[in-house]
C-alpha cells in the first residue's frame, strides 16, 4: 500500500469515527432506507439534510474539489445526507472517461464513510462544440461533444444501429437558432426533441448511475423543452433514466429533479402523475432598503415558490398533496448590476451571501431555515457548501476568491468562510426535527416572517453606489477602504437631503407647516 493510499485509508477510518461520534442522535434515528421506490417520509428526511457542494467529487471545467477530504469531514460532522451537484460537467470535459472515473472513486469513498448518503449528479441545459465556426472565439474550454464517441448502448437504447462516430453538436441544438451561443461562442441550449440530445442525456445519466449516483438533476428543464410543448420528449428521457436506475442504481431507484418556473405553464404533472421527485428552486431573496446589504424572504415575491402546491401521484406511487421543494442560494451573475427582482443588492444570491460579514452569514442561515420551517411545510433550505461567487463583488479583476466554501478555514481549506458549525447547530436543534408536524404560520403575499410589508429596493441604483455599500458594509473590505466608503456614502446622503430640501414640493410643504 503506497503512502497516498495509506493516508486515504486512514482518513476514511477517521471519517467513519467522526460520523459516529459527531452526527446527532436524532439523525441516526431517522429512516433513510429505500429500495426500488422511496417513501414520502424518507424523501423528506433526505431533503431536510441537503447540502449543495458544487463539484465535491468532480466538475468541469473546474476539476475535482481540491478540499475533498475536508468537505467530506464537514458533511459527516453536520450529518448531511443529500449532496446536491456533487458531480457535473457544465462544459465538455477534456477527458470524459477520467471525469466519470473520478466521480466513481470519490463516490465510493463517501459511501464507505456513510452508505446512506445520496449523491446528485447534474446534466445541464448546455452543450459545447469544438467544431462550430464560432467555437474558435471561445477563450476557454475548447472541448466539444464532437470529441466524445457515442457508445453502443446509447444507440441501442433508442433502437438505433450502433455507429462508429461522435456526438453531433448541430443535431443537438435548436434548428431555428434559438439560444445558439447562449452561454458563450459555440455553447448552446440543447433541444430535448432531438434524438441526438436524448442520447447525450441518457449517456451521461447512465455513467453517473453506474458511478453510484442516485439523483439526477436536469438543469433548467424549460430551456430543454422550448419545442416540447407537452413535455412528451422530456417525459420519454425521464422514463428511460428511471428504467435504467430501477435495474442498476445502488438502491434500485433514482431521484430526478430540475428547475421549473411555476409562473408559466409547466407539465410537471401529466395525467395526474408527477414527473419529478422534488423541485429545486432559488430562494428569491428580497433586499431590505432600510438595512444596507440585508435581505429577507417574502411570500409572493416575484416568482418565488413558497406555499405553491404541486399535487398528483409521486413517481414512487404514493399520493402527493404537495411536492417537496428544496430552496437554494442560486448563482447566475457574480458581478454587480441594478438591484431588485432576482438580484438582491445587485448580484446573485450566493455572491450576496458570501460578501456578508461572518456573523450575518451565520444569522441569515438560521433565519432562512427557521422561516421556511414555519411558513412552507414542504420546503427545505439546501445548505450552501460550495458554490461559484465573487468576493469582493466589486473587484472584477482581482477578487480574493471565486468560490464560497462553508468549511471552517484551515490548511485543508484556507478559503473557507466558516459556516460548517452553524449548519451542524441548525440540524441538531431539537426544534427542527419533526418534518411532518410543524406549527405552520401562514402569511399573505407581501408579508415577511415579521408580519410586515417592505418596499422594493430602488431598481436604478447606480453600480458605483452599490460598490460603496459593499465596501462600507461587506465582510471583505480593508479598514481604511471601509472608512473611505462610509464617508463617501455620508456625503452622498447629505447631497440627496439638500436636493430634496431644494425641491419645490418640499418648499411648499415647509411653507404650509410654518403657517
Amino acid at each position: 500500500m503506497n503512502t497516498m493510499r495509506k493516508q486515504l485509508y486512514i482518513f476514511v477510518l477517521l471519517a467513519i469515527y467522526i460520523l459516529t461520534a459527531s452526527a446527532s442522535d436524532e439523525n441516526s434515528r431517522r429512516d433513510y432506507g429505500f429500495d426500488g421506490s422511496i417513501s414520502r417520509e424518507v424523501l423528506h428526511n433526505y431533503l431536510s439534510r441537503s447540502i449543495h457542494y458544487l463539484g465535491m467529487a468532480v466538475s468541469s471545467p473546474e476539476g475535482p474539489s481540491p478540499s475533498f477530504e475536508d468537505d467530506l469531514g464537514v458533511v459527516l460532522k453536520a450529518g448531511a445526507k443529500y449532496i446536491s451537484r456533487c458531480s457535473y460537467a457544465w462544459d465538455v470535459p477534456a477527458d470524459d472517461d477520467a471525469h466519470f472515473q473520478i466521480a466513481k472513486e470519490r463516490a465510493g469513498i463517501i459511501h464507505r464513510a456513510d452508505p446512506e448518503i445520496m449523491l446528485q449528479a447534474d446534466i445541464f441545459e448546455t452543450v459545447y462544440s469544438a467544431k462550430a465556426p464560432e467555437a474558435g472565439d471561445r477563450d476557454f474550454s475548447k472541448n466539444g461533444v464532437e470529441n466524445i464517441k457515442i457508445p453502443a448502448f446509447a444507440f441501442e437504447e433508442f433502437d438505433l444501429e450502433p455507429e462508429e462516430r461522435t456526438f453531433r453538436y448541430e443535431d443537438m441544438i435548436y434548428k431555428d437558432g434559438l439560444w445558439r451561443n447562449r452561454w458563450c461562442p459555440g455553447a448552446s441550449v440543447p433541444d430535448i426533441t432531438s434524438t441526438e440530445t436524448k442520447m447525450w442525456v441518457f449517456y451521461r445519466a447512465k455513467k453517473y448511475i453506474d458511478a453510484g449516483y442516485e439523483s439526477i438533476q436536469l438543469g433548467q428543464i424549460q430551456l430543454f423543452t422550448a419545442k416540447d410543448s407537452d413535455w412528451r420528449h422530456m417525459e420519454d428521457i425521464i422514463n428511460r433514466i428511471r428504467r435504467y436506475g430501477k435495474e442498476h442504481a445502488r438502491r434500485n431507484y433514482v431521484l430526478i429533479s430540475g428547475h421549473v418556473s411555476l409562473e408559466s405553464p409547466h407539465k410537471i404533472v401529466k395525467d395526474g402523475k408527477i414527473l419529478l421527485d422534488f423541485l429545486p428552486f432559488p430562494l428569491r431573496l428580497k433586499s431590505i432598503p432600510a438595512s444596507p446589504l440585508h435581505a429577507c424572504l417574502e411570500m409572493g415575491y416575484i416568482d418565488s415558490v413558497y406555499d405553491e402546491k404541486i399535487t398528483g401521484t409521486h413517481p414512487s406511487g404514493w399520493q402527493c398533496e404537495d411536492l417537496p421543494m428544496v430552496l437554494e442560494f442560486d448563482n447566475y451573475f457574480n458581478s454587480l448590476t441594478n438591484p431588485g427582482t432576482i438580484f438582491p443588492w445587485g448580484t446573485d444570491e450566493i455572491t450576496w451571501f458570501a460578501n456578508q460579514k461572518e456573523d450575518y452569514r451565520n444569522e441569515f442561515l438560521k433565519y432562512a431555515w427557521d422561516w421556511l420551517w414555519k411558513h412552507d411545510p414542504n420546503s427545505y433550505l439546501s445548505m450552501p457548501g460550495r458554490r461559484v461567487c465573487r468576493v469582493p463583488v466589486y473587484e472584477n479583476e482581482n477578487p480574493i476568491t471565486v468560490s464560497y466554501y462553508c468549511n471552517n478555514p484551515s490548511p485543508a481549506c484556507p478559503g473557507g468562510f466558516g459556516q460548517e458549525d452553524v449548519i451542524a447547530e441548525i440540524w441538531s436543534n431539537p426544534n427542527y426535527q419533526d418534518n411532518f408536524n410543524r406549527l405552520v404560520l401562514h402569511l399573505e403575499d407581501g408579508e415577511t416572517s415579521q408580519g410586515i410589508r417592505l418596499g422594493s429596493l430602488q431598481e436604478d441604483m447606480p453600480v458605483e453606489r452599490l460598490k460603496l455599500l459593499y465596501q462600507a458594509y461587506g465582510g471583505f473590505t480593508p479598514p481604511q477602504q471601509r472608512r473611505k466608503a462610509l464617508r463617501a456614502l455620508r456625503e452622498e446622503s447629505w447631497k440627496e437631503i439638500e436636493k430634496i430640501e431644494q425641491s419645490q414640493s418640499y418648499q411648499r410643504e415647509a411653507e404650509l407647516l410654518r403657517k
